[in-house]
């Protein structure tokens, strides 16, 4: 009887499933990676498998990919009141659909099913991983603090600040549509699966799961595409589940997965949104009205995207996560009237010269954007060697920085490539590659 007024009400609409995090929380997990020149990375990853060795999890390739060497890798949960960290592997990585597979030692998680079909346009799907907004300085420095502190994998949390850095964060919305792409157009690479969705993903979300109702992996979030300080829509996207599954296949890793439809026989037996029986009892008794039942979520915000920075952890110095890493300091620009990018682009009928003007009354009014997407960005570029969103331009009274925004084919400093999201700063004469286009740092 119980199944069957679950099947009527879902038919109707009136009874959405509450996806069962506390089974899936433990296999979702923080990954902080620990780059050259002390810069410092999150992410998210999920366990698929095991071996000898321990779990295998499953993040974004650009996650791991500015690791100083394979084992710079912290990987960390809560589970109930204990929070753990260990030492993570990077043991594969695929940087043109951005997968990459972690091995931890000594881990035990359950691994999350993988849904082999995919999820459908207009199905609601969930985002679970550790946005680094979300963060703040008091739990980044507890958590530092208790892992320079540690006993074996399991930290000593007093104060239950360290549990707020790795407590996951989870948004939920619908599925645009699933297309055979690539992540920015124009990219010289195989077209692959992507699922276009609205789900609230931001930096430190990367590798995360993206989840059905029952809680199945249907894709793994790796981009959003356009700003969101700009006034316009924004798309996410996740590598559809049939990616990870070719992967998965082809490196020979054992992982559970189903083919199944997540359908109202699907929750027969489990609890649903809002406490089923309290509702269905409230709604069979209703008379003569139209039924409607309200389940509330708190609505996502839009959220700036930035990586969590902090210091290395024995012992843990002071932390300013806000702060642009290791920057030698120059000389106030004060004197200048502002500053400027210049060169040639090389693309064939576009041969001209660029110059992308910074003056200084935008000092302390944000941030300039330089890519291809007109419309979008605040210097639009003619270049297909350029992504859309390629790289940020910022100026304070201490001078101009500019930061790669996890661009195709990167952003250099005199011949140097930077790590996505770190701020360098710029001197007069610097050489800045975007793409293929070379420009100066000059002054006016």
């Amino acid at each position: 009887m119980k199944f069957w007024i679950l099947v009527w009400l879902f038919a109707l609409g009136i009874v959405s499933h509450a996806i069962d995090l506390e089974s899936i929380k433990p296999s979702v997990l923080r990954l902080i990676v620990f780059g050259k020149e002390d810069s410092v990375g999150t992410g998210t990853g999920f366990a698929v498998g095991a071996n000898a060795d321990g779990v295998l999890v499953v993040t974004n390739w650009h996650v791991v990919a500015q690791r100083a060497q394979d084992d710079s890798i912290i990987v960390a949960r809560k589970t109930g009141e204990l929070v753990e960290a260990y030492t993570g592997v990077v043991k594969w990585e695929d940087s043109l659909k951005d997968l990459a597979v972690v091995q931890v030692k000594n881990l035990k998680a359950p691994p999350l099913s993988i849904h082999r079909v995919g999820p459908k346009q207009g199905e609601e799907v969930f985002a679970l991983g550790y946005p680094a907004v979300a963060d703040d300085n008091a739990s980044i420095a507890a958590f530092a603090e208790a892992h320079a502190n540690r006993s074996a994998n399991q930290m000593k949390d007093p104060t239950g600040q360290a549990s707020r850095f790795v407590e996951a964060t989870l948004s939920k919305a619908s599925v645009r549509r699933i297309v055979k792409g690539t992540w920015e157009p124009g990219d010289p690479i195989p077209e692959f699966y992507i699922i276009e969705h609205d789900v609230n993903i931001t930096a430190g979300n990367s590798g995360g799961p993206l989840l059905n109702q029952c809680g199945h992996v249907v894709g793994v979030n790796t981009q959003r595409v356009t700003d969101p300080d700009m006034p316009i829509d924004i798309v996410r996207k996740s590598s559809h589940s049939s990616e990870l599954i070719s992967a998965l296949d082809n490196l020979g890793i054992r992982f559970n997965s189903t083919s199944a439809p997540c359908t109202a026989s699907a929750f027969a037996g489990k609890s649903v949104s809002g406490g089923l029986w309290i509702p269905v009892f409230a709604i069979l008794a209703a008379s003569g009205m139209g039924v409607a039942l309200f389940v509330a979520f708190k609505k996502p915000a839009i959220l700036r995207e930035s990586y969590t920075q902090f210091l290395r952890r024995s012992p843990p110095p002071p932390i300013s996560p806000a702060s642009p890493p290791n920057i030698p300091q120059s000389p106030s620009p004060a004197r200048l009237a502002g500053w400027f990018l210049e060169g040639e682009n090389p693309e064939a009928g576009e041969a001209r010269t660029v110059r992308i003007e910074v003056p200084n009354s935008l000092i302390g009014r944000g941030k300039l954007i330089v890519g291809r997407k007109a419309g979008v960005v605040h210097f639009p570029v003619r270049n297909t060697s350029i992504s859309s969103q390629h790289a940020t331009l910022l100026l304070d009274e201490t001078g101009l920085y500019i930061e790669d925004r996890n661009s195709s084919n990167g952003t250099l400093i005199n011949g140097k490539k930077l790590v996505s999201f770190s701020p360098v700063k710029l001197r007069l004469g610097d050489s800045v590659v975007l793409g293929e286009m070379r420009f100066q740092v000059g002054s006016s």
